[in-house]
């Protein structure tokens, strides 16, 4: 169930993953990635500075960018080939130990593995909206209370109505194998400025799956406080997060 800390996921019949201790993040100006420390960090607003000169971090990239991160043009041509985020070094990782998940993965994730839709759930975590995954075989902390699913109402001030953990019962869901993603917004572009929308009501995970022939959208786990959905897709030159992850 759990490495050293760390949960073990199906994402397939014979595939088990891990995943990152956070949200991937670029430095612009350095030309720097890295994890975020914490499982419930997200940049924010600050995406809106999307540009290679910006001096500072950004965590909402367009599908398929790990070539070109701060790529934000509006032509759908611009991301016909993905180039994963993990074929980079991050952090002190050399280049090639994460990757993203595909859309058939991400399936299997929620709705193929054993017990699947018993093992996720939104909720607040740290003050901090968003979706948590738990591993296969999961054993509950002593004390701890899991609400998988989510609520029936979007907005929000839903994932706390749903289930909320503070610092110490996140310490133990974390040594259980848990994962959890913020939901961090999205950066769209209108006209010629960027505009970051529904911090803390929306989350959008990228896969490495483009939807169609046309490839003009690609894949996402998408969070809302009333759905999770494995099969959505979104424009690929909005930014959403990513999270990667690594074979065992």
């Amino acid at each position: 169930n759990v490495i050293e800390g760390i949960g073990r996921f199906s994402v397939s019949d014979t595939t088990l993953v891990t995943f990152s201790k956070g949200n991937l993040q670029y430095h612009p100006k350095n030309d720097e990635w890295r994890f975020a420390d914490h499982q419930t960090d997200f940049v924010g607003n600050s995406n809106a500075n999307i540009s290679p000169t910006y001096d500072g971090w950004i965590d909402l990239f367009g599908w398929g960018t790990g070539n070109h991160p701060t790529m934000s043009s509006k032509d759908y041509r611009d991301y016909t080939l993905f180039y994963d985020w993990g074929m980079n070094k991050i952090g002190h990782d050399m280049a090639g130990v994460w990757r993203t998940l595909s859309k058939q993965e991400l399936e299997y994730l929620m709705t193929g593995r054993k017990n699947a839709v018993l093992l996720y759930g939104i909720g607040q975590v740290c003050g901090v909206n968003g979706l948590i995954l738990l591993p296969d075989e999961w054993v509950a902390p002593k004390d701890i209370v899991f609400l998988a699913g989510y609520y029936g109402w979007n907005g929000s001030e839903y994932f706390v109505e749903h289930q909320s953990y503070d610092k110490k019962q996140w310490r133990e869901l974390e040594k259980s194998g848990a994962v959890f993603l913020p939901a961090a917004g999205c950066r769209v572009k209108d006209f010629e400025w960027y505009e970051i929308k529904s911090i803390q009501s929306f989350g959008g995970y990228w896969t490495s799956t483009a939807m169609d022939h046309e490839d003009r959208y690609g894949h996402l786990l998408y969070i809302e406080s009333n759905a999770i959905r494995y099969w959505a897709a979104e424009e690929k030159e909005n930014g959403l997060s990513v999270r990667l992850v690594k074979d065992l």
